[in-house]
Order: C-alpha cells, then sequence, then structure tokens
C-alpha cells in the first residue's frame, strides 16, 4: 500500500483472518483518493490491486501461513499481529525470507497485550534511538479518525462504561 506508487514494488498485506484482509482491500479500492491510482483490483484467488505504477499489492490472510510464502516483497505490512494465531517461529520462517532477498520493509500494527516476542523484538528496539533500522511508535485507539468527531467520542463513552478497566487500556488508551 505504502510502496503502491513505486513502479514495479511488491506489498503484501496479511491479517489474521480473511475477513479483515478483505476489509483493508475494500477501503483502499473504495477510497476517493487511491481510486484513480488503481488499474485493476480482482478479488479471486484472492484480493490483489495493480497499480498503474505497476505495483502490486497483495492481500492474504494468515490462516495457513504457508500458502504465503513467496519468493520476495519489497513491503509486509502484518496488521492485528497481536491475534492467537500468528506464532513467533511461524512468522520468522514465513516472513524474514521475503523480505531478505530484496532487504524490504516490514510494519506491523496491533496491540501489546502485555510484554510479548513483538513488542520485545520489534517496539522496544524502535524506541532506541541508536537503532536506527527498527522506528516504533505507540499511539491510543481514542486518538485514531474513527473517534474524532461527535459521534466517536460518544461511542467511547459507551464503552468506558461498559468494558473493564483491563480491558479499556489494553484496547483503547
Amino acid at each position: 500500500i505504502i510502496n503502491g506508487q513505486k513502479p514495479g514494488n511488491q506489498t503484501l498485506f496479511i491479517a489474521p483472518q480473511y475477513g479483515q484482509c478483505l476489509n483493508r482491500f475494500r477501503e483502499i479500492t473504495t477510497h476517493y483518493e487511491f481510486r484513480p491510482l488503481i488499474l485493476s483490483a480482482p478479488k479471486q484467488p484472492y484480493p490483489m490491486i495493480f497499480w498503474k505504477t505497476g505495483a502490486i499489492t497483495f492481500f492474504r490472510s494468515w490462516d495457513n501461513p504457508d500458502n504465503i510464502r513467496s519468493d520476495w516483497m519489497h513491503e509486509i505490512i502484518f496488521d492485528e499481529i497481536q491475534h492467537h494465531s500468528v506464532k513467533e517461529h511461524e512468522f520468522y520462517q514465513v516472513l524474514w525470507p521475503m523480505l531478505t532477498t530484496r532487504r524490504g520493509n516490514l510494519i506491523i500494527s496491533g496491540q501489546f497485550r502485555g510484554q510479548n516476542w513483538y513488542y520485545d523484538k520489534f517496539f522496544l528496539p524502535g524506541q532506541d534511538p541508536q537503532r536506527t533500522n527498527f522506528k516504533s511508535w505507540s499511539h491510543p485507539s481514542w486518538t485514531g479518525i474513527y473517534f474524532a468527531n461527535p459521534q466517536g467520542a460518544a461511542e467511547l463513552e459507551i464503552m468506558k462504561l461498559q468494558i473493564s478497566p483491563q480491558e479499556w487500556d489494553q484496547e483503547i488508551a
């Protein structure tokens, strides 16, 4: 997605479940800023965006990591990495070889839900100014665009009343 404007680049967007991938695919292909940049966007055999620049963005689920294997990618975006199906050893076995061939970029997003392998291996190094090959940041959900209007603020207030303080801290704060 990010490298979609660089001619010939290949980007892989991964989410734990197919429905999550399909949602991101639809958001991008229907967005008014992206539509003029898209050459085609077939959904079969799996969602892909062919950009007018010659770049391609693939959308795949982590349901069966072995089905994601590929020769190389310029960029991999892994959303919702905190999902229970994402195992560290599979992550490295499947994704690392795809990135090393082209010295590609890896972008991961999700919630920490405590200190875990991706917190230790990616977030913490990104906080160290000496580690220039890592960058990481943290933003609370309530600062996102979905909550930046009166309806979103009202939804946050309802959520705060209905979920435990622990869930609030984990999911929203």
